[in-house]
Order: structure tokens, then sequence, then C-alpha cells
């Protein structure tokens, strides 16, 4: 009996699991046709080095910004987000959005298309897995 209730949750548990993933991928497959894309810090760093018109945005709080940042970054804080355009950045430009560990800059890339960016790119694992330079202050 208790073997087959362990395999009774086994089974539950993996059709539960199975079916958040698919959901996160939905929801995934649907923002890439909003214009998001999520790709690594590999990705990310290879982006800068070839695409100089990218703008990279750093949706931290100015105290994480201040401590330490990716060369090039503007600081956006993820909470200043709103409803209107980033000054001087056309709908059109590429954006890199990356913050701490990738959960703002998940919510700051919703927010960017929401307002009507067209291209914008989340650096998964944020800042922590960034392997390349960094500075700090302004």
């Amino acid at each position: 009996m208790k073997i087959f209730l362990l395999i009774l949750l086994a089974a539950v548990l993996g059709v539960t699991f199975s079916g958040c993933a698919a959901a996160m991928n939905k929801e995934e497959e649907k923002m890439a046709h909003s214009g998001y894309h999520r790709i690594s810090p590999e990705e990310a760093k290879q982006q800068m080095d070839t695409e100089p018109a990218l703008v990279l945005l750093d949706v931290r709080t100015p105290a994480e910004y201040q401590e330490r940042h990716i060369p090039g970054a503007r600081l956006l804080p993820n909470e200043t987000i709103a409803d209107q355009p980033i000054a001087g950045v056309p709908f059109e430009a590429k954006l890199l959005v990356y913050c701490r560990t990738g959960r703002r800059s998940a919510d700051a890339a919703r927010k960017l298309l929401a307002i009507g960016y067209q291209q914008v790119y989340d650096m998964d694992g944020g800042i922590v897995k960034w392997l390349y330079e960094t500075e700090s202050g302004d």
C-alpha cells in the first residue's frame, strides 16, 4: 500500500511540474512573438561586442548600480518603468535588460514591450552570472 501511494504521489507531482513547465514555455513563446527574447550572458556579451547601437539597461536600484554594473549600462530602475518611452530611445531600438538574477529584468522586459518597444532581450541570470568586466560608480 505504501509503495502504491508513493508511486501515485510521484505521478501526480510529475504531471504537476510538467504542466507548469509547459505553461512557462507557452508564456515565453507568446512573449517571443511580441519581441521578447531571453538570452544567456554569453549571448549578451556577443551582442554588446557586435552591435554598437544596442541599448544596455540596468533595471536594478541606484545603490546596486553604483556598487557594480556592466560598462555602458544605463540605469533604469524597474519600479520607474511606467507607460512612457525611455528618453532618447526609439521604439525600434534593440534593448538588452539585466538585473541581479533575472527576475526584475523579466518584469521590466514585459513593461517595455507593453510601452511599445519591439526588441527586448532579457539577460538570464543577471549580473550574478555575468563573468565579464564590471565597474562601480556612475
